[in-house]
């Protein structure tokens, strides 16, 4: 993320700013806005800027971390003690959103980890990685409020589709072509 490149007068070399931004998670009071908490204490990371979600019982946030774009990896905080836990390890790759299965357990997410992109799943402590979808470049997993369907986007080639298939498992079917990027399943 680079911006303001200048060259220098003998034209041989160019001046940039890197735009590395530290990104922290806060937690924000409803009741009153100003009692506002920093829960992470970034300097050079970006948090939850591709994707971060709530355990069920709400004392966890699980979210992607962000070295720089392509680098990314998911890690779990507990609000309390702050502690953090790293949950994938696969540098250079990307992930895009996370999304809490039904049972709390495990999270699925977008990755290129594979070579391609895939929705993944990977239990909440870290364990048990598997590739849960095999299609062409799926991302942004959604889950149906009833726990039964995994939506998803596909995208080869335009137009992006909104696909579904059954959590339990089974044949991934076509719900609609031209969907946009960002999939928000209603309550």
């Amino acid at each position: 993320n680079y911006a303001g490149g200048r060259p220098t007068l003998d034209l041989e070399t160019i001046y940039v700013m890197n735009r590395k931004t530290p990104g922290n998670l806060y937690l924000l009071n409803l009741e009153n806005p100003n009692d506002i908490e920093q829960i992470t204490q970034e300097m050079t990371r970006s948090n939850g800027h591709s994707g971060l979600t709530w355990t069920k019982n709400g004392k966890e946030i699980i979210f992607v971390k962000s070295e720089e774009l392509g680098s990314e990896e998911i890690w779990k905080i507990d609000l309390e003690t702050k502690e953090q836990q790293q949950l994938t390890f696969d540098n250079e790759k990307s992930i895009y959103k996370v999304e809490l299965m039904p049972d709390g357990n495990s999270i699925l997410f977008g990755s290129n980890r594979s070579g391609s992109w895939h929705i993944w799943k990977v239990d909440t402590d870290g364990r048990n990685l598997e590739q849960f979808t095999d299609g062409i470049v799926e991302t942004s997993p959604e889950v149906t409020s009833d726990g039964k369907w995994l939506l998803y986007r596909e995208a080869f080639e335009a137009p992006n589709k909104l696909k579904k298939r059954p959590l339990e498992g089974g044949e991934s079917t076509l719900v609609l072509e031209n969907v946009a990027v960002v999939i928000k399943v209603s309550p």
